[in-house]
């Protein structure tokens, strides 16, 4: 089942795989990267792209609302949650496309599926847990990003958000604006995506935050930013 070989497979096509993978072909080297989901990784997909479109809706809702303050007026001002995910994701999509472009333009072989390191230089491409093809790399760099991991004692609670669609990929598409917005986040990257989501929804007037059960005033979210800053702080650490 040997394949092909290559100079340099990268597994992993976030921002520090395909910007690598790149590179390396612009010095010479032939590449192929190894994507089991989307170009781009969930920065691009998932994450920071698709977050910071949802926020800049919220954005624009907030200054439509507050246009008095300019010397403006706009009544019967509407959130259309549909129109405001699909050009979202339509981002997403568009520089997930973009992506997919650099790698062709720098003749970069694409192989879909998951990499398995099976021994020095060799690499395993699985789907659906089964082996399709093996390729040989004199070098390879595992650019896989992290996973986040469940909080103990909150099992609950995930699962409760999960029936309200509004966990993991589930947020970047709500059907609703939700009114719970309280996001514990492992990671650092999650806590950083969890300050832009609380920012968003508050300015999208969402109205009481649901924390723990209890209704908070949206002031209160002041505590939130300097909390959240503070675990992102802490979980830097880690």
């Amino acid at each position: 089942m040997a394949g092909q070989e290559f100079d340099l497979v990268v597994i992993g096509t976030g921002p520090g795989g395909y910007v690598a993978a790149i590179r390396a072909a612009q010095l010479g080297m032939s590449v192929a990267v190894v994507e089991r989901e989307n170009l781009g990784g969930i920065c691009l997909n998932w994450g920071c792209i698709p977050t910071k479109a949802l926020l800049r809706s919220a954005e624009v809702y907030h200054l439509a609302k507050t246009s008095s303050e300019y010397g403006l007026t706009i009544k019967d001002i509407e959130i259309d949650i549909d129109a405001i995910v699909k050009r979202s994701r339509g981002i997403a999509k568009q520089l997930n496309s973009g992506v997919g472009h650099l790698l062709k333009k720098n003749k970069i072989e694409v192989l879909n599926g998951h990499g398995r390191l099976l021994g020095k230089g060799r690499i395993a491409i699985e789907v659906d847990g089964t082996a399709i093809m093996e390729v040989n790399a004199k070098h390879i760099i595992l650019a896989t990003g992290a996973r986040a991991r469940d909080l103990p004692g909150m099992e609950v609670e995930a699962r409760a958000a999960a029936a309200l669609g509004f966990t993991g990929k589930g947020s970047i598409h709500p059907k609703q604006i939700p009114a719970l917005n309280a996001i514990f986040a492992p990671d650092p990257e999650a806590v950083a995506y969890a300050r832009r989501v609380v920012d968003a929804f508050a300015a999208a007037d969402s109205g009481l935050v649901v924390l723990d059960n209890k209704l908070i005033e949206k002031p209160v979210l002041r505590t939130m930013h300097r909390t959240l800053r503070i675990a992102e702080r802490i979980a830097a650490t880690q």
